[in-house]
């Protein structure tokens, strides 16, 4: 193959590098691309007697932006030679090109090499070299650069192929013909036609020429943002001209959804459905329509009907996690999280994501051994400065794991290890405290918690860590004598420290008993009663499942309201 013309060869099977040409696909340009040239005798065959039998002339329809063979003849049905003649044969050679790229692996320094595949079928003189081999070049050239394109952005090209109800693929014959009409490969580069164009009056297909596809594009955006009525009219302008485009019609569905109407949103998200079965896209927003009305298991069917198209669609396999674990699904969970990570293993939320889905599943070891695996990816100066505050919380969750785990030891020296790292240092002295609590620490433990109580005095947990910590908690609330007066005196110094915290003069009020109890019941209700804090009575509420309590915080109640009665004022003291 040369830019003179194709030379006859018994073997057809034909590489070798243009130089110096660029192919437009759309805006994009290559300097350099590697030919592959299959040649069908079936296919000059099935042009020359299609061509003979129907007496066709062609001509170019401008109007469409595109070239239709056109029968101008005298039979009453004025049948039309449209592209789609074309396409029985070359979506042959569009299917062994798909194989034969999907299986290259070599990778150059600059990129991808991917082929620009050419089949040269129409080669005959008769009626009319010219336009059938324009039309001819037309239908391959464009239907294999839609390969090559969605090859090189990683794309699937399965769906690709679906749509144009694809006959079975023909053995690679050897090249000989009887009239041999040479078709210069610089003419060719001349003519790069959208897909849509040779397809478009035959079959509905998911690709859109250039502007309704950035159209297509506005919609999603649109619905992102959710500037609806934007969407909905950009679907509109679509859909008057690629009327049964079903992913259109989709995404207008979906639109409608978030305008309240449910009914219409329905029926066309079904209809795009029924016009483009295979597409991911009306599948996936099938699926969102469903969880909008909270369907999740019909939603969770979409999805995976969906996935088998496009097994690998990130979005699809990130919306069908959050429902597995909505449904308690945490088998299935786990896998999906697991397949986001294999495809996506250099982001840090899909490690944490598939740590998640172990841990939930009740394998929190597993999810440590994933966190593990995570940090070693990672370099000794990681993370940098926008990134702290995440990784210390990864950090934090692993330690939390070792935790419930009962590797108290472990989790303690990897905590004190990644103390640099924690951004969160009141997160820190917490794990730190219930890590030191468990180990049986209490005296480390008991300076933690009073340096907590010194920046929130009003933290109850923090109080009751104290207590454990010096050997004054019960889990009934039952304590002995000596136990409440070693309370008393703890908490009147720590009412002395944190003269302004509720908590410090509440809590009391839970192991007191007779006088004691009135005398501080009376102190801690006077104040709120005061400025009429409306919370007073459920502050109180636990207090009053103990009867002999009860009693006297009715009778301190009925006082007050007698003195406001009498004087008008409440009483200092009782």
């Amino acid at each position: 193959w040369n830019d003179a013309g194709l030379t006859e060869e018994s073997n057809c099977h034909v590489r070798t590098q243009s130089s110096n040409h660029s192919v437009d696909a759309g805006p994009k340009e290559r300097r350099r691309s590697l030919c592959v040239v299959w040649v069908y005798q079936s296919t000059a065959e099935f042009i020359g007697k299609q061509a003979l039998e129907m007496g066709a002339e062609y001509r170019p329809d401008w109007d469409s932006n595109c070239t239709l063979l056109d029968k101008q003849s005298s039979h009453p049905a004025k049948e039309i030679f449209s592209p789609s003649q074309v396409k029985k044969w070359a979506i042959d050679g569009f299917i062994k090109t798909i194989s034969w790229l999907e299986t290259q692996k070599e990778k150059a320094s600059s990129g991808y090499y991917f082929s620009c595949l050419l089949i040269a079928g129409s080669l005959f003189l008769y009626p009319d070299p010219s336009e059938i081999k324009h039309v001819a070049a037309e239908g391959i050239f464009t239907c294999l650069q839609d390969a090559i394109d969605s090859l090189e952005q990683k794309q699937q090209t399965n769906a690709t192929i679906s749509f144009f109800f694809l006959t079975q693929t023909r053995n690679i014959c050897t090249f000989s013909f009887s009239h041999t009409c040479y078709l210069s490969i610089s003419s060719l580069y001349n003519f790069p036609f959208p897909s849509f164009s040779l397809y478009s009056r035959t079959t509905m297909v998911a690709l859109l020429p250039p502007k309704e596809a950035n159209l297509f594009k506005l919609i999603v955006k649109s619905y992102e943002t959710k500037q609806y009525k934007k969407g909905l009219k950009a679907a509109d302008a679509i859909l008057k001209r690629f009327p049964d485009h079903g992913e259109t019609l989709s995404m207008k569905g979906l639109t409608l959804n978030c305008m309240d109407r449910k009914a219409e949103a329905y029926d066309l998200v079904r209809l795009g459905l029924k016009n483009d079965l295979k597409s991911h896209v009306c599948w996936h927003v099938y699926g969102l329509l469903y969880r909008s009305d909270r369907e999740y298991r019909e939603a969770i069917k979409c999805y995976r009907n969906a996935l088998r198209i496009d097994q690998d669609n990130i979005e699809i396999l990130r919306d069908l996690s959050l429902l597995q674990a909505q449904m308690r699904d945490l088998a299935g969970f786990v896998e999906t999280r697991q397949q986001l990570l294999t495809l996506k293993p250099n982001h840090r939320m899909n490690w944490i994501g598939f740590a998640v889905a172990h841990h939930l599943n009740s394998n929190a070891a597993k999810a440590v051994e994933i966190l593990e695996a995570y940090e070693g990816t990672l370099e000794d100066d990681y993370p940098p400065d926008n990134e702290r505050c995440e990784h210390a919380e990864m950090l934090l969750y692993k330690i939390s794991l070792l935790e419930e785990c009962g590797f108290l030891e472990r989790a303690l020296e990897e905590l004190h290890k990644k103390q640099p790292k924690i951004v969160d240092k009141l997160a820190y002295k917490e794990q730190e405290v219930s890590l030191l609590l468990k180990l049986g620490h209490l005296e480390e433990g008991s300076k933690i918690f009073k340096a907590l109580l010194s920046m929130n005095p009003d933290n109850y947990r923090y109080y009751e860590g104290l207590q454990k910590c010096v050997g004054l908690h019960s889990e009934n609330g039952h304590y002995s004598s000596d136990e409440i007066d070693q309370l008393k005196s703890l908490y009147k110094s720590l009412q002395e420290q944190y003269t302004s915290s509720s908590a410090v003069k509440r809590i009391p009020l839970d192991f007191l008993q007779g006088d004691k109890f009135r005398e501080a019941a009376f102190n801690y209700i006077m104040p709120l009663l005061t400025k009429g804090v409306p919370s007073l009575f459920s502050d109180l509420s636990p207090l009053y499942d103990h009867p002999g309590k009860a009693d006297i915080l009715e009778q301190i109640i009925l006082e007050l309201e007698h003195s406001v009665r009498t004087s008008g004022r409440y009483t200092e003291r009782l």
